[in-house]
């Protein structure tokens, strides 16, 4: 699956280290953390980000979990 290339700064609790995560390897509930109080721009970004991401997927015949 293509990566989104949307990074995140997250503490790993594996390690208790600060990684760069992308948004969707993030866990869910920081996933909604980090989307929470965004302006209607930026989440409209995320979208079109995401979106594109389903629809190269699709293209390229990859699964798409969801």
């Amino acid at each position: 699956m293509k990566e989104t290339g949307a990074y995140f700064r997250y503490k790993n609790p594996a390690n208790d280290k600060w990684e760069s995560w992308l948004f969707e390897d993030l866990p869910e509930l920081k996933q909604k953390e980090y989307l929470e109080n965004r302006s209607q721009e930026w989440l409209k970004s995320m979208i079109l980000i995401l979106a594109n991401n389903i629809r190269d997927n699709k293209l390229n015949g990859k699964a798409v979990k969801g």
